[in-house]
């Protein structure tokens, strides 16, 4: 479980090493001592990304940073000011848009869009199809996302006695 730090890859590794403490896998491996090292880099990440006001293609590894570190117990990832963003970001449909593309781009993830690609490079980008719907372009990914870190927030809510504070959300 070693690599760099870049984005995406620090909240698979989180998703990872949670179904692997799960499962009972990697014996002798501390595993919420790792999870605790990797939510430690995605809150610098986390809070970076809002400092910067959330750039283009950064909206759903923001929410799956704070939905993957918060359900392992991290509080710090639940503030009503980034579950009021998220909430902002809804589709008028109710779901989530994708806004990946500029950001896999900008990563290399994704080549330009007029590129023809080998066959042999064509798995590297290969980008999930969104469903289309009216009043936007959802995605499953980032609806998933949005929902699990709201699922979350209103848990924190309900176990802290907040939830009945009508001011909690603005």
């Amino acid at each position: 479980m070693q690599g760099s730090g870049l984005a995406f890859q620090q909240t698979s590794r989180v998703r990872a090493a949670t179904l692997a403490k799960l499962f009972d896998c990697l014996e002798g491996t501390d595993l919420s001592a790792y999870i605790y090292k990797l939510c430690i880099q995605i809150y610098k990440e986390t809070k970076s990304l809002e400092s910067w006001d959330h750039p283009a293609g950064t909206k759903t590894l923001f929410m799956q940073q704070i939905f993957y570190c918060a359900s392992q117990g991290y509080g710090e990832f639940i503030k009503p000011r980034w579950m009021n963003k998220i909430m902002s970001w809804q589709e008028p449909k109710g779901c989530y848009a994708d806004d990946r593309q500029p950001f896999l781009r900008l990563t290399g993830f994704v080549g330009p869009v007029s590129a023809q690609l080998s066959k042999d490079r064509e798995e590297e980008y290969r980008v999930k199809k969104a469903a289309k719907s009216e009043g936007g372009t959802c995605n499953s990914l980032t609806s998933a996302m949005a929902l699990g870190s709201l699922a979350i927030y209103v848990r924190a809510l309900l176990e802290t006695d907040q939830a009945f504070q009508y001011d909690i959300l603005v």
